[in-house]
């Protein structure tokens, strides 16, 4: 059941109690305006108690999500529902922001960019990666400075991650 998504849809993923996170360029769902990101119950009903209020002012491109169940969600925006939100945001698992996550701390990595995927590992920490190269972020979102893969010379489309090895593919233009 459930009703259609008003536009593009870019990703989703599925939380471990089998609610689905869609992000993309929507504006509504079933006639109700969630400005480009929604939570549905497994049955495809929207899930009201995931309070995203005035949505996202850009796409959303990538929802990833934490061991603990937060969200990492990044995309061409500026705000989340009237806050800051540049680029990449963790929402809480109600949908409200995260305003404890700080990714672009101590400086701005991912200026003028924006992060295409994320790898997270079992700890909550990530391998974030975008146009300026890939970066490792602890599970906070601040960044481990020991880790960072800068040297591409394309746009970080994909990371995978194994064991002994962080796998990079990248798009050439």
């Amino acid at each position: 059941t459930g009703g259609p998504i008003s536009g593009q849809v870019n990703t989703m993923v599925v939380q471990a109690d089998g609610r689905i996170v869609v992000g993309g360029w929507f504006l509504e769902y079933d006639g109700v305006t969630v400005n480009r990101i929604v939570r549905l119950m497994p049955n495809g009903e929207r899930d009201t108690s995931f309070h995203t209020g005035t949505g996202f002012d850009g796409p959303v491109d990538l929802v990833a999500l934490q061991p603990d169940g937060r969200i990492l969600v990044s995309g061409p925006f500026s705000q989340y529902n009237g806050a800051s939100g540049n680029f990449f945001v963790r929402l809480l698992l109600n949908g409200d922001l995260d305003t404890t996550f700080t990714p672009f701390e101590p400086f701005p990595i991912f200026v003028g960019g924006v992060i295409s995927d994320v790898e997270v590992l079992p700890d909550g920490s990530f391998y974030g990666g975008g146009a300026n190269g890939v970066w490792k972020y602890q599970s906070d979102g601040s960044l481990d400075l020991s880790v960072g893969f800068d040297g591409t010379s394309g746009s970080v489309e994909e990371i995978a991650l194994r064991p002994d090895v962080v796998t990079i593919i990248e798009k050439w233009e």
